[in-house]
């Protein structure tokens, strides 16, 4: 399964098998060890996806597909939100994205390519 060494998932979706102990190093985004793994990981395509946001929390966004993005082979992800400010974001991870996207489950992130 694709953990670093410190225990830190950086594989695509939710892992099947229970994760090894956790470091409180901080993950791929602060901690060079688990960086320097992801780096040495297999290349793989990029791999697309939908943002869908069932409910409008802010009442300043909307509803429906709200953004698109890319997960690059290192694990990171980049999100770009659609509308009339629309913008771009860039992440270590999608878990990062979802937990400030999420909204609880209210908005979703929907793979468009196979892995």
């Amino acid at each position: 399964m694709p953990y670093t060494s410190h225990g830190y998932w950086f594989g695509r979706g939710t892992p099947t098998t229970p994760p090894p102990p956790r470091a409180r190093c901080g993950g791929p985004g602060m901690c060079t060890t688990c960086r320097r793994e992801l780096q040495h990981q297999v290349m793989r395509l990029p791999r697309r996806f939908q943002v869908w946001r069932e409910v409008d929390t802010s009442g300043r966004s909307r509803t429906g597909r709200v953004a698109d993005g890319v997960q690059w082979p290192d694990g990171t992800v980049t999100v770009r939100w659609r509308g009339d400010q629309a913008s771009t974001a860039h992440w270590d991870c999608l878990a990062d994205a979802e937990l400030v996207h999420g909204h609880g489950g209210l908005t979703r992130f929907v793979w468009t390519d196979e892995e």
